[in-house]
Formats: C-alpha cells, structure tokens, sequence
C-alpha cells in the first residue's frame, strides 16, 4: 500500500494559520483539530500497517508566517508482511519532508512508531528551513510490543537551513542503545550552553550542537516513560 499526505500551510491577513491543502489517502487521513495562530493536524489511522513494502510519504510545506503543529491519533505498528519461502520484501518506508519558510513554525511530534517482531522498517526525514525559521521535530521509535524483540529499523534524520547543512544523525536497531529511542531536532538551538549528560546502556541521551547552529538529541530508555522522561530534562525551562 502507498499513503501519502500533504499538507500546505499558510499565514491569512489576520496572523492565523489556514491550511490551504490538506490531503491524506491510503492509511492515514487527515484532520484539523485546532485553528488559529497555531493551526494543528492530527495524522488518523485508516488502517493497519504499515507492512514490509508498504510506503509512507508524508511532506509539510510552511508558508512564511505560518505555524503549523503536527501530531497524530495513536502509534505507527509496523508488522512483517507476508513472505513465502526464498521470497524477500523490501522494508516498509515512512518518509518525513518538511520545507519551511522564513518566518515559518513548524512542530511535529508524532505518536511512537513501534516496529514489531519480524518487520522491516526504514525511516527518513528531510527538512529544509529558512535560517529564520523555527523547527522541532521529534521521532519515537519502539523496538517490540511488550514482552517481544525488536524489528529491524533505521532512521535517517538530515536538517539544512538556507545557510547550509546543520544536521545529520543515522540510528538502527542494532546500534540504537536502547528499547525506545527518541530524536528531537530543533533549529534554532534551544539553549546556547552545551547539557553535560551522562547514560548508561538502560537510559541516557546524547546532545549535539552541530557548528552550523541547531540542537539534536538522541534519549532512549527501556520504556517510553523513561526515555520521555530523559528527553524532558533536557528541554529548557
């Protein structure tokens, strides 16, 4: 199956955001959920999946002045697909595009993506923002349902602003340092002073604060709770 959703942004005569596309087919449909300075789309859950194969392609596009937040209704189950003896499917792939222009806000923090025992996944995300802009997103990845090992996963985040390359950070299932694994990128940088962290292979983080400007964190923990947790002791207050 192939899901696609596009969502196009804008900024009205009044400082609201207005959607001027909003469109999503195959398993996910889309919904406005709150309208105003911020303008918020939930991502709803059509069907099951995504199986080995199957895509995802999601793209943002943030008009100058426009605030767009994007969550979604419940977590991504990626499941294995069905194979028959000497057979071998590609991964299932959920691609992420975000452009922002200046002045534009964009906020994405989606429900986990949990990869299930047996499956396939691979992600990326490609953002490319204004310099004076403002991004945050977040990914989850979860290795198992309770009790079951990990799926194999990669992720790919890659953030460029019109001032060049900022950020880059490829994660796996067999170099993830734990069950649950939360990035966060953000542009501009959150915090001017390096977080000194410390971690263990159960729970901890790694902050990054690439030359070019930005601020990339990678959490993780054995549950969603602990790995939320970490990420929200680095967040400023």
């Amino acid at each position: 199956m192939h899901t696609a959703v596009e969502v196009f942004a804008v900024a009205d005569e009044t400082g609201n955001t207005r959607l001027r596309r909003s469109f999503g087919d195959g398993s996910l449909a889309v919904r406005a959920t709150a309208v105003g300075r911020w303008t918020t789309v939930h991502l709803v859950g059509t069907a099951a999946g995504p199986l080995d194969g199957d895509t995802i392609g999601i793209t943002l596009d943030v008009a100058s002045g426009a605030a767009l937040r994007l969550r979604s209704a419940a977590a991504t189950v990626a499941l294995p697909g069905r194979r028959h003896p000497g057979d071998a499917l590609s991964p299932a792939t959920i691609a992420l595009t975000i452009r922002v222009a200046t002045g534009g806000f964009v906020d994405v923090d989606l429900e986990p993506v949990i990869v299930t025992s047996g499956a396939h996944l691979s992600l990326t995300t490609r953002i490319e923002a204004a310099a004076s802009s403002s991004v945050h997103v977040v990914e989850t990845v979860i290795g198992g349902r309770h009790g079951e090992a990990s799926g194999r996963w990669a992720s790919d985040v890659r953030l460029a602003t019109d001032l060049g390359a900022v950020a880059h950070q490829s994660l796996d299932d067999l170099i993830g340092p734990g069950r649950v694994v939360i990035t966060s990128v953000s542009w501009p940088s959150p915090a001017s002073e390096p977080v000194e962290v410390t971690g263990d292979d159960d729970c901890g983080a790694v902050v990054c604060f690439p030359a070019a400007g930005g601020r990339t964190v990678t959490a993780w923990g054995p549950t969603l709770a602990t790995a939320r947790a970490t990420l929200a002791d680095l967040s400023p207050r």
